[in-house]
């Protein structure tokens, strides 16, 4: 899975940010060369 298909996942479950915001912090931090950070 893109990291652009999972963000739009992310946009469109508000419900599951808090979850979501959780995993990406660790994980925005190994990626974040990848992704743009939130």
């Amino acid at each position: 899975m893109l990291p652009s298909e999972v963000i739009g996942k992310i946009t469109a479950a508000p419900g599951c940010w808090i979850v979501v915001c959780v995993i990406i912090r660790p994980v925005g931090s190994l990626t974040s060369s990848s992704t743009r950070e939130i």
